[in-house]
């Protein structure tokens, strides 16, 4: 007798193995009547997964349908469990105490990033209830062992294929349903509903350029604010301006500078809001203008000539905290109004310089205070003698 059963497991395992990879496999039995009624002890965070897997069923076009009830009346129970190891386990068909149970030490609790696989593991495991078992495919189909494998993936990551039912499982449920199999409107679906477009923007020009906005209360958590730079041509219908730069902030509160200390110029800025799967919001759009407001000038405290045997002047001067000294020499009366390429200063101590190159006879010495602009010039017009001792 052993033999024989061994015998007839080896005719089933090789009629399976011929079967062709559309195949589907529902041995039922069907559970009778136009509704299957079920409980669900799952918490609050498997609302979306529970809907989602109950509509793909129930929009399918087969003739039952899932339906809630209280626990007293429900035909199948959901519910965390050890899931006999897997992410999901179920009973197969219409059966006493039929039951879908969650995999506890995976799923409890449920991560945020595994909302939509274990969406779809219900979905495999209500497919079970209804009566269908696994199908070994390496194609795109809800009831093979690894549920959904190999389907194509998204066009952007915000998205998901939200028509998890394949021409094989419709072939199945309707074998022992009955009904018209009929698709979802549409291929895929936003994780998330796309979040909404900043509010109140204001675009401040200065040193920094400074923006503000606020936030609906729609919203999602985890979402993000970017703001990215471009060439100003951008605001204008420019679709060749350059981006120059992308930043990530937080969405409160609400402000942001630019610190970057970019090339004062007029800049166009835009910002948008992107939820936790990378989804845009509608962008808004300012012009604003980075203005470096120019430090104070130097103070000159004193001027000594020759104070040795190689400079031509020591100079005192105070500049403003955070800049450097620059100082030019030009002819009497023609004062440098701008910072030359090359300073004839040499920083001596903190308020101290040493001046070189400046010719004998009267000259401008042009005093500038940089810090990334430079100050309005303090200029002295000197009559620079001959150095003492010398020929």
């Amino acid at each position: 007798m052993r033999r024989v059963m061994v015998l007839l497991g080896l005719i089933a395992m090789l009629a399976l193995a011929a079967a062709p990879a559309s195949a589907y496999n529902a041995p039922g039995p069907r559970w009778p009547g136009k509704t299957i009624r079920f409980h669900e002890t799952l918490p609050k965070s498997w609302n979306w997964g529970i809907r989602q897997a109950v509509k793909t069923w129930n929009t399918s076009g087969i003739n039952v349908r899932f339906v809630k009830v209280p626990r007293s009346r429900a035909q199948v129970k959901i519910g965390y469990g050890d899931a006999n190891g897997s992410g999901g386990y179920a009973s197969i068909g219409r059966q006493p105490g039929a039951y879908v149970e969650m995999n506890t030490s995976m799923y409890r609790p449920l991560r945020p990033e595994v909302r939509l696989v274990t969406a779809q593991i219900l979905a495999h495991e209500l497919g079970h209830v209804l009566g269908l078992d696994h199908v070994f495919s390496n194609g795109c189909r809800l009831m093979t062992p690894t549920v959904l494998g190999n389907c194509p993936d998204p066009p952007q990551p915000w998205l998901y294929d939200c028509s998890w039912l394949s021409k094989d499982d419709f072939r199945g449920a309707l074998k022992l349903y009955g009904g018209k199999a009929r698709k979802p409107a549409r291929k895929w679906c936003p994780l998330e509903p796309k979040p909404p477009a900043p509010q109140d923007v204001r675009f401040i020009s200065g040193d920094p350029v400074r923006i503000q906005w606020s936030a609906t209360k729609s919203l999602r958590a985890g979402s993000v604010a970017v703001i990215e730079i471009f060439e100003e041509g951008r605001c204008r219908g420019e679709s060749s301006s350059a981006l120059l730069d992308t930043t990530y902030e937080e969405v409160r509160p609400g402000q942001w500078a630019d610190y970057d200390y970019r090339e004062p110029g007029t800049y166009c800025y835009e910002i948008h809001f992107e939820n936790q799967y990378g989804q845009p919001s509608a962008a808004v759009q300012g012009i604003a203008t980075y203005a470096i407001a120019p430090p104070a000038r130097p103070v000159l405290q004193s001027l000594t000539e020759y104070p040795d045997d190689y400079s031509d002047y020591l100079a005192d001067v105070a500049v403003p905290e955070g800049a450097t000294l620059h100082v030019d020499v030009s002819p009497s009366g023609q004062c440098s109004t701008t910072p030359q390429e090359y300073s004839i200063a040499d920083q001596l101590t903190e308020t101290t310089w040493l001046l070189w190159g400046i010719p004998e006879g009267p000259s401008c010495l042009s005093f500038f205070a940089v810090d990334r602009v430079p100050s309005a010039p303090l200029t002295v017009e000197v009559v620079h003698g001959p150095r003492p001792g010398g020929p």
